[in-house]
């Protein structure tokens, strides 16, 4: 009977070492005929109630034993081939993304390990995105954690690689590993995705909620963007919008396809009652003009001494809207720039006499009185980032 175990033992490791050899042969030919097949998923705004991109998901041949990515990347790990595996992936997702005129982002997964790799090459993945005609930022790059390390500097160091050439990062999986809060913290990537684990049911889990929150505190911390995943049923979707979480995917949005929607359904923003769904804080609907109070201003031609005595009668007063003739608004004085110029030892006399058109700031935000503060809030922010004043001038009536 020992006898028949040790040669049942032997045929046992003979089976699996032929089945290891096909695998490998397999994950040969799949690499040299490039033989994978590429996914899309929407990643929504829950704010604009549109697409903000699409993760880019691939599968081997439906016919191998390498269809599941998970099985695909184990073995060209073993291989030795995962840098090569890697880079075809990302080519592929990036070609058919170009190829479908898809809008938004392109949401692409790598694994941190791939860059120890001794063949993998710096920049492969930039130069084929200018190659094809899409730029970095509008590239994220999703560092996955399905190896994981206890080398942190290894995943620093993917993380500063692929920022340095201009992409975004996202970090997979919050809840485990260095997708922890530790390592997220120390990370700090642009985009941060909640596992499904805690998404699935939870607007019946207290608990669930309260682990949200305490990421969508951090996340505004950190200013990084907070991404639910795994999202399947609307009444998730509610409690994630009513809790404020930003951007969100899953099979109630869109389950991964070769040829995805261009747009979505409003219906899947509505209510039971068939009402748009949006949390509160994202449509205040309050007028500017109900924040305003009544405040001096000045023309072109008045001078620096008016404006002076303006300053030192209103002292919460911290700038002064300079008007043309027609009463609009073409720029503004601030009362820290003039007080500065009077404190000198010659500046009041030098200066006071000269008109405020010679002094006053020129690049200024200017919206309606009606608009609403969420239409000013986005009107200042457009032109922060122009480099232009934040200072906010009303027109009057």
């Amino acid at each position: 009977m020992g006898d028949n175990i040790v040669r049942l033992f032997q045929l046992s490791n003979e089976d699996n070492h032929v089945a290891s050899q096909d695998i490998s042969e397999e994950l040969v030919s799949i690499l040299n005929n490039k033989a994978l097949s590429v996914l899309f998923q929407p990643i929504v705004d829950f704010q604009s109630q549109s697409i903000l991109g699409y993760e880019s998901l691939i599968r081997g041949p439906s016919d191998s034993a390498l269809h599941n990515p998970v099985m695909l990347f184990d073995v060209a790990r073993r291989e030795g081939a995962l840098t090569e595996l890697d880079l075809l992936c990302k080519r592929k997702g990036i070609y058919e993304f170009k190829a479908k005129c898809l809008p938004g982002k392109l949401f692409l997964n790598t694994t941190p390990q791939g860059l120890l790799e001794p063949d993998h090459r710096t920049g492969l993945t930039l130069e084929y995105l200018l190659k094809i005609g899409i730029r970095p930022e509008n590239v994220v790059i999703e560092l996955t954690e399905q190896y994981p390390t206890t080398d942190f500097s290894v995943v620093c160091h993917a993380l500063e690689h692929y920022r340095s050439m201009g992409f975004e990062i996202a970090i997979d999986d919050l809840g485990a590993g260095y997708s922890g809060l530790t390592r997220w913290a120390e990370l700090r990537p642009d985009y941060v995705k909640i596992d499904r684990h805690f998404i699935e049911n939870i607007h019946n889990d207290s608990v669930k909620q309260s682990f949200v929150r305490s990421i969508i505190d951090i996340a505004k911390e950190l200013q990084c963007k907070v991404i639910a995943e795994g999202i399947e049923h609307r009444e998730e979707y509610q409690t994630l919008v009513d809790m404020g979480v930003p951007y969100g995917q899953g099979y109630y949005f869109g389950r991964p396809q070769s040829t995805p929607a261009y747009s979505l359904s409003v219906n899947l923003f509505t209510t039971a009652e068939g009402a748009l769904f949006r949390n509160q804080s994202w449509q205040c609907r309050e007028d500017i003009l109900d924040l305003l109070s009544p405040a001096p201003f000045l023309q072109a031609q008045d001078t620096l001494e008016h404006a002076y005595a303006l300053f030192i009668e209103n002292e919460e007063l911290t700038a002064i809207a300079i008007v043309d003739p027609k009463m609009v608004p073409i720029g503004l004085i601030r009362r820290s720039k003039l007080l500065t110029t009077f404190s000198s030892q010659y500046g009041r006399s030098l200066h006071g006499a000269k008109a405020v058109m010679n002094f006053m700031e020129t690049q200024i935000v200017v919206v309606e009185r009606s608009a609403s503060i969420d239409q000013a809030s986005n009107s200042i922010t457009d032109n922060m980032k122009s480099d232009l004043s934040p200072a906010l001038v009303p027109l009057p009536r």
